[in-house]
Formats: structure tokens, sequence, C-alpha cells
């Protein structure tokens, strides 16, 4: 199925198929790295599987350091009794209750996030330059959804993510910015891509020398 790939990307798939092409990834005879994300509103998760074997050849691109190992102990025993009789904290039935309201749709800013993620990966999977991620990473921008009930208006398709008031506020905007590279691209980029920048509004960008 993959086997002529080093790395499989999936994005918005089914838990059934995600478990059944990480099985396939993971067994295969030379094991292939698995990458899968999903976007869900403002929430998003990202999972890789490098495989049993995977090994990172250069950790944090710096020179390894050499040393004399004195003496060694096992920790085992300690966290074994450090953990003690604690009890798993309940689970807060109020949690889930933004993500059944705001899972729809994928804002453009956290589709960004997460692409940006999805590159490092696959280069860290081609390269094994630098530590991947330890299979599992969650992000969600909770403190964003507004507080106060919006408007009937407000719930259009187009405003789902971003309701008018602010797409407003953008269209009338006058904005300033030093430099655009890495960030500021990455930001203009952001902008273009909500279609802001227009009507009443307009950004000065300074880079170059004028920067120094």
């Amino acid at each position: 199925m993959y086997a002529a790939l080093h790395v499989v990307v999936f994005t918005d798939i089914s838990l059934e198929k995600a478990a059944a092409s990480d099985s396939y990834c993971h067994n295969h005879q030379l094991p292939i790295a698995f990458i899968k994300s999903e976007v869900c509103g403002i929430f998003g998760s990202i999972f890789c599987d490098f495989g049993p074997e995977f090994t990172v050849l250069d950790v944090d691109g710096e020179e390894p350091h050499t040393g004399i190992v004195a003496s060694a102990m096992t920790t085992l025993r300690f966290i074994n009794e450090s953990l003690g009789d604690s009890k798993l904290e309940e689970l807060d039935k109020k949690a889930p209750a933004p993500f059944y309201k705001w899972f729809q749709g994928c804002s453009e800013p956290h589709g960004w996030i997460f692409l940006w993620y999805l590159d490092q990966e696959v280069v860290e999977a081609c390269s094994r330059k630098f530590h991947p991620l330890y299979q599992f990473f969650y992000f969600d921008s909770v403190e964003s959804l507004p507080v106060e009930p919006l408007e009937p208006g407000e719930l259009k398709p187009e405003n789902t993510m971003e309701h008018k008031s602010i797409q407003n506020k953008f269209d009338q905007a006058k904005m300033f910015m030093v430099g655009s590279v890495e960030l500021g691209c990455e930001f203009l980029k952001n902008l273009a891509l909500m279609e802001r920048l227009k009507d009443q509004s307009y950004m000065t960008l300074i880079f170059g020398l004028l920067q120094k």
C-alpha cells in the first residue's frame, strides 16, 4: 500500500483508517514513518509513529559531549514510592462542552500552526535530525472563544470561526510591521488567507537596512 514511501502523512481521516494505516507502517519490514493530524475548529492534534527502531542521529545540532560515569543508581523504587496512594483526578464534566460547540471548521491561523508542526515532523523523519514529537501533540485555543453570546447574524457559515465584529476591526486597521521574514511572512500569509487588508485598512512594512 505504502511500500515505496518513507513517510506518510494523513489529515482528517477516521480513527479506524488511521489505526489500520499505522499498524501497516509500524510492522512493515522497513518501518514507514506515520504522521496523522486533525484540526477541529480551535482544537487540533498530531500523532507520530516512526517505527520501533527509529534512531535520531543528531538530537540538537551540537557537538556530542564526552564524560566519565562516576556512579549510577536505579530510580524505579523511588518513583513507585513517591506515587504512594495518590488518586486520579476526576474529569471535569464541563471541559468537553466547548469542543461540542466549536469543533466544526478550521480557522487559517490554527491550520497554519499544525501545518508548521507537520512540516517539521516530516523533515525530522526523513533526515533523522532533531527529536520528533513524543508521539502525541495537542493544542487548543479555548481562551479565544467569545465570552458573550453571539448575535444570530454572527453565526452564518462564513462567520463560524471569526465573527463579524473582529472582521470589521481588521478591515479598518492601520498596521505597522518591522521585518517580513520567518514570522513576518507567516503573519502576512495569514492575513491574506483571511482576505483581510482591504477597504479602509492598510499595512506599513519595513524590512532590509531600515530594520537596523
